[in-house]
């Protein structure tokens, strides 16, 4: 039977605090009564020799009562402590389910429901430690996120300064558009790789490999990616403001407004120069880097003042 659900008086250490003391003293009481010539004595004079006589194995027999309160005091605090655990368990389990609940209300409320068939799945994997009561996203977490929206700035950065070149290239049109679609698919391919980790639905981007380019390149719009990349960055930020405690990057605002700053651009641009409209970002991807303007000043001299 396990520790807890003994009674005191079954446990195996109650008996150990209650018998010793009684079973020494009373070894030591034979002892004095074998190895002494002991007589019997009336009145104070009496009791003041039995004192002196037996006042080891009355010291010994009076440790039952620390002891045994020593094992009783243990007991009932394993108790109690089994009892919060098995509280805050309780606690934990009901609120993991509610928690839960208002993580689905919160993707049917920005109509990602239909994006996040096993949104239990999604939960656990962002919220790792939310069935033991932690409802914070992980740093890890946090720091994989931060570092694919990074990439994906990057290589839109890297796409910006590829059109400045076509416009200059004598390559054929096939080819510029090629490069530039290669440019956009390699910009989202983090964005891929993110909704495959966290098991989110596969939508037109995330079926056309690298391989099938050519064959697509003159029905594919570029804004389709760019719209892509934006409303999964927002699918994932509002994922993570779920969180109270998360720090939104500046990376996944910045992100997140791409379609609404882009929606000009038609087909694959290859004879104008593409800018995304993105901020100067930190390379940590927290903050945004402020560019200084510095005006310089012309002093005139007026001609009549000459």
């Amino acid at each position: 039977m396990p520790h807890l659900e003994k009674s005191l008086f079954q446990l195996k250490s109650f008996h150990y605090a209650l018998w010793t003391p009684i079973i020494i003293s009373a070894l030591i009481v034979s002892y004095i009564f074998w190895t002494s010539n002991l007589s019997y004595e009336k009145g104070f004079m009496g009791l003041n020799t039995a004192w002196d006589i037996f006042k080891v194995p009355l010291a010994i027999f009076s440790l039952i009562f620390p002891s045994v309160a020593l094992v009783t005091a243990n007991h009932r605090s394993i108790q109690s402590k089994k009892q919060i655990e098995v509280t805050e368990n309780q606690n934990n389990f009901a609120n993991y389910y509610k928690h839960l609940e208002e993580f689905k209300l919160l993707l049917e409320d920005h109509d990602l429901l239909t994006e996040v068939p096993n949104y239990r799945q999604l939960h656990l994997k962002i919220f790792h430690n939310v069935k033991s009561g932690n409802y914070e996203i992980p740093n890890s977490i946090r720091s994989k996120l931060v570092y694919e929206f990074l990439s994906v700035y990057d290589r839109l950065k890297e796409l910006e300064t590829l059109s400045h070149i076509l416009i200059e290239s004598d390559e054929a049109e096939t080819v510029k558009k090629e490069k530039v679609l290669k440019g956009i698919v390699a910009a989202y391919d983090p964005i891929k790789a993110l909704r495959r980790q966290f098991e989110i639905s596969l939508n037109g981007q995330d079926s056309i490999t690298k391989a099938g380019l050519v064959e697509y390149i003159d029905k594919i719009q570029m804004y389709n990616y760019i719209s892509a990349i934006s409303r999964s960055t927002t699918m994932f930020l509002e994922i993570c403001k779920f969180s109270g405690e998360f720090k939104v990057p500046v990376i996944m605002v910045e992100l997140s407004n791409l379609a609404d700053n882009n929606d000009d651009i038609a087909g694959l641009p290859t004879n104008r120069p593409l800018n995304f409209n993105l901020a100067q970002i930190s390379k940590d991807g927290e903050t945004k880097r402020v560019t200084k303007s510095f005006t310089i000043g012309c002093n005139f001299e007026s001609p009549d003042n000459k």
